[in-house]
């Protein structure tokens, strides 16, 4: 009789786990229901160690931070640097226009500077 002991505890616990929630089915719908709607519209919920519902403040300060950087390279690095860096960070190969003369070298070594 002591071997089937924890497997009744175990039982048990499950009967009991099931009965709570069959008859607290209604309010545990309408829990997730107000707790989705909130999610759905942004607002924080925080339980235990986990947090849901920052994500948009994240990303409408990430957003601000990417419009500032997008100035900032704008007014800092000129048309002619942002095309060879494109074609640097592209996949494939590029033409560069590398001749007497051109600032090709010195914008290298001006962005290498930079960093």
């Amino acid at each position: 009789m002591q071997s089937y002991i924890p497997l009744l505890q175990s039982i048990l616990w499950i009967s009991l786990i099931l009965t709570l929630r069959l008859f607290f089915r209604t309010e545990i719908a309408l829990v997730r229901g107000v707790l989705s709607k909130r999610l759905e519209e942004g607002a924080p919920f925080e339980f235990g160690w986990l947090k849901l519902g920052e994500i948009r403040k994240e990303q409408q300060r990430q957003a601000k931070e990417i419009t500032w950087v997008k100035l900032l390279v704008k007014l800092v690095i000129s048309d002619y640097e942002r095309m060879h860096l494109q074609n640097l960070a592209s996949e494939g190969p590029f033409i560069a226009e590398v001749h007497q003369g051109s600032t090709y070298e010195w914008e290298l070594r001006h962005l290498l500077r930079a960093c």
